[in-house]
Formats: C-alpha cells, sequence, structure tokens
C-alpha cells in the first residue's frame, strides 16, 4: 500500500498511510513510496522517484491536482519560513512536530495521489535495481558532513580568488547531495547549496581531510578508451594506455592524450580517423546505435544524433560501470569504520581508518575487477585530498 515518509532524517521515523499517521508502531504493508530513506530499509518498497527516473513531483502531478499541490506548497514555504525565523534548529527537530496535523494529513494525502499516479502511468525503468543500489550509497555520502579545514588557505588570502573562494564556501553545506538524474549519460552532478565536490579547483582540495585517518583514491587508467575498447571486443593492453597509443602513433603520451580525448568530444580540430581503425568505432557504433538512439552496454537509452552517437555510448557506459564499481566497494565497507568519502566521475575517495589499512589491497581489487575485465587502477593515498600521492 501507498505510503508518504513524514521526515528523512533516521532519528525522525514517521509515516503518513490511508489517511493516518503512524510513527511508533509502523504498518507492514508498506508497497509503494516516493523516494528512498534509510529509516526505512526494506528490499520489497518500490521508489515512485526512480521509476519517474528523478522528476520532482511538480513535474509528475496530474494536471487536476497541480492548482492543489501548488497551493500546499505555498503554504508549506510559510510555514518554513516562519520556522527559520524564529531560528528553530531543522537538524535537531522532526518537521512533523512542527506543522499542524490537519495540514500535514491533507499535504501527505495529496502526496499519495501523485505517487499511486506515478506508478500507473510509468513503466519500470530497465535499470530500476541498479538505480536503487546506487540511491542507497549516495544518500550514505549525503548524510555524512565532509571534515573541511581551511586553514591551508590562510598563507594565499592575500590573493582575491582565494579570498572570494572563502567567502563562497560559507554559503555551502558540508554535506555532497549528489544526483544520479541530473545528466542523459548518467553522469553524476550536485546539488545546489551543497558541496560542489565535482567543480572543486585542485588549488582547494587541500580543504579536504578525512575523517578517519588517510585518504585513498582509485582512479582508472584511461576509463573511457578503455571502455571503447572493450565494447569493440579487443585485449586490453597491460600499462598505461595513452604510453601504449603514444608508441603506436609515434608521438608523445601528453600529445595522444590530449588528442584522443578531443577526439571523443567530438573536437572539430582533431582528424579522428587515426583513432577510429584503432578503436574499431564503426563495430561499436553500428551494435549500439540505431540512428536514432544509443543503447548502451548496461541497457540504458539516450536519443541521439549520428554527431554525439560514440560519445553518449563511451561516457554513458563508463558512468554506469564506475558506478557499478562504488556499489561493490560501498557493500565491502559496510560494518567497518572506512567509508567512501566521495566520487569525482570515474575517481573514487575512501576514508579510511589505520587500524583496517590492511583491506586496501582488497578494495583496490574489487574496484578494479569490473564487467569488462580486471582494469588497471592508479591508486592515491594522502592526508587530504589535496596531497594524495600514487602508489605502486
Amino acid at each position: 500500500m501507498t505510503f508518504v515518509t513524514l521526515d528523512e532524517k533516521l532519528s525522525c521515523v514517521g509515516i503518513y498511510q490511508n489517511g493516518e499517521l503512524h510513527f511508533k508502531q509502523l504498518p507492514t504493508d508498506l508497497d509503494r513510496t516516493w523516494k528512498y530513506t534509510p529509516s526505512l530499509e526494506k528490499e520489497n518498497i518500490e521508489y515512485a522517484h526512480l521509476y519517474c527516473e528523478g522528476k520532482e513531483m511538480a513535474e509528475v502531478c496530474p494536471e487536476h491536482l497541480k492548482g492543489e499541490w501548488q497551493a500546499y506548497n505555498k503554504k508549506l514555504g510559510a510555514f518554513v519560513k516562519s520556522f527559520k525565523e524564529a531560528k528553530i534548529d531543522f537538524d535537531n527537530n522532526c518537521i512533523y512536530d512542527l506543522i499542524p496535523k490537519q495540514f500535514l494529513l491533507e499535504f501527505c494525502d495529496l502526496k499519495s495521489k501523485i505517487i499511486d499516479h506515478v506508478f500507473l502511468t510509468y513503466k519500470k525503468p530497465v535499470n530500476y535495481d541498479f538505480s536503487l543500489e546506487l540511491e542507497k550509497v549516495l544518500d550514505s555520502i549525503r548524510n555524512r558532513e565532509l571534515k573541511i579545514d581551511l586553514k591551508s588557505l590562510e598563507k594565499k588570502r592575500y590573493e582575491e580568488q582565494v579570498r572570494n573562494f572563502i567567502k563562497n564556501s560559507a554559503n555551502w553545506s558540508k554535506n555532497i547531495d549528489f544526483n544520479q538524474f541530473g545528466t542523459k549519460t548518467g553522469r553524476l552532478t550536485t546539488k545546489q547549496q551543497t558541496f560542489p565536490i565535482l567543480n572543486l579547483n585542485s588549488d582547494y582540495r587541500s580543504i579536504i581531510k578525512p575523517s578517519n585517518d588517510f585518504f585513498l583514491e582509485l582512479d582508472f587508467n584511461a576509463a573511457e578508451l578503455r571502455v571503447l575498447m572493450a565494447l569493440a571486443g579487443q585485449k586490453q593492453p597491460e600499462g598505461d594506455l595513452h604510453d601504449w597509443n603514444a608508441k603506436r602513433l609515434s608521438t608523445t603520451r601528453d600529445e595522444v592524450k590530449k588528442e584522443s580525448f578531443a577526439w571523443l568530444y567530438g573536437s572539430s580540430k582533431v582528424d579522428g580517423t587515426k583513432f577510429d581503425e584503432i578503436f574499431l568505432t564503426k563495430d561499436v557504433l553500428k551494435k549500439y546505435y540505431d540512428g536514432e538512439t544509443v543503447k548502451n552496454y548496461f541497457g540504458r537509452e539516450i536519443p541521439s544524433d549520428d554527431f554525439h552517437a560514440l560519445n553518449y555510448i563511451v561516457q554513458s557506459t563508463t558512468s554506469d560501470m564506475v558506478q557499478r564499481q562504488l556499489i561493490k566497494v560501498h557493500n565491502f565497507l559496510k560494518g567497518k569504520q572506512s567509508k567512501i568519502g566521495f566520487i569525482v566521475h570515474d575517481s573514487l575517495l575512501i576514508d579510511v581508518c589505520n587500524s583496517e589499512s590492511g583491506i586496501c589491497n582488497e578494495i583496490v581489487n574489487i574496484f578494479g575487477n569490473s564487467e569488462f575485465g580486471l582494469l588497471p587502477v592508479r591508486v592515491c593515498i594522502g592526508k587530504d585530498y589535496g596531497s594524495l600521492a600514487k602508489v605502486k
């Protein structure tokens, strides 16, 4: 039966179902709701938010309920504004204790109708199970604060851009709220006002410290190009792929790296013929692009034109592959003090406890052992995000 969660905080467990509010004794027939919350961990619950692939309630609200939805949200906004003016601490208070009960009942009933509408009008996505597992990992990251220390920037405070960075950072939360539906290829984005880890300039990485003892960073070597080779059925070369390409094309590593990524992202300044031949792109396009839609290795479908097709195939497959490795590492770390800190594209950062340092090699093997075989992983460690050093 459809239900609505009243607050996403673990300490505030409450639901609405069939005209009633439940707090201590929850019903057993909880089948469908809007969004995943760790306070109600149950395998057979289905989530409308994943069915509609990340759309907001306002976007999926049926036409005949939109006026009512807008009115209730306006009133809710007024309540929240008054709470903020009263300086109520939302972190230490449950939202359902602050809002009038009758309003809560009516608003939750409206939400239930929208949730039911989604399940009636949207088909279950092919990759629903993967999206749910990913959402659980992202939620665990979302609910842990980064350890931020701005002291490392004090010596450069005389620089205007450093002063501006420090000023802007005051507006960010210390949490990273990833959105798995922010791009058509599946690459993660971060929501506004949360810590912008994906756009953080390398000059400021030193402000992020481990909550445990040190950071372990895992990064695939030339991930997208290796995925492209795998999709073409080619054997993966050992060692650095850019070195391998440089030798084949009689050029430098830096030059071939720059050119290959420019080609992959559709730059007209690069003659891609040589890369098309090396990576057998015609075979890959024939297999994963029908002239209108890209369907990648994992079943993700993306409307496309000829110009973007190869990039969509490679970028989406790489993103889906890396996120599956993220889930594997997250599951391995359950019950341990060491935790995933965050992910930046195809790079995974783990916050490791010294007493558990013996698991690092196993983590590297888990991360590298992908659907496309065991891929080379660059491993770095450091006392903060800005001082990561490569290790063998």
